[in-house]
């Protein structure tokens, strides 16, 4: 499946990664300097930097993946059927309790930029995909089928900070 980000999640990862190349460039300096301190095969402050310069690396590379993602501009979302990007306040057919739901992918999952995070992949964002306002929703969970009613649909204001 093709991976899908909102422009300002996009931007968001821009700085993401901008932040890691900034933090490997100065690590590789504490190399450097901790390198400079002489025998390197009892020298913590060298492990340490070394062990970090490879989280760093494998944190960029993970960020890395999604920037080949096709990416949805938030004026493109109409807001009047549930798709990426969009923000789904429903009722819980069960016990009656309203709850809100942000439409997204993994990369805003990951970044943890919304309260609510709801991916357009799990079995509820799947169910709730291309709804209408009064439409409900079905699906089967580990604790049985359950059925939310979409009561109001937004357009996510990506707001939120990193």
């Amino acid at each position: 499946m093709a991976i899908v980000l909102l422009r300002a999640t996009h931007d968001k990862l821009l700085k993401r990664i901008d932040k890691i190349e900034s933090d490997i460039s100065q690590n590789s300096k504490d190399i450097g300097e901790a390198a400079s301190k002489g025998d390197l095969s009892e020298n913590a402050e060298y492990d340490a930097a070394k062990e970090r310069q490879s989280m760093l690396f494998q944190q960029l590379r993970h960020w890395e993946e999604f920037l080949g993602a096709r990416i949805i501009e938030e004026s493109s979302i109409k807001g009047d059927e549930v798709v990426y990007g969009t923000e789904v306040v429903a009722e819980n057919q069960k016990n009656g309790k309203i709850e809100t739901f942000q439409l997204v992918g993994s990369a805003e999952y990951e970044l943890e930029l919304y309260p609510n995070i709801m991916t357009y992949t799990s079995p509820l964002g799947q169910a709730m995909m291309n709804k209408k306002i009064g439409a409900y929703a079905k699906f089967d969970s580990r604790k049985g089928r359950i059925e939310y009613e979409i009561k109001e649909i937004r357009i996510i204001q990506s707001e939120m900070e990193e």
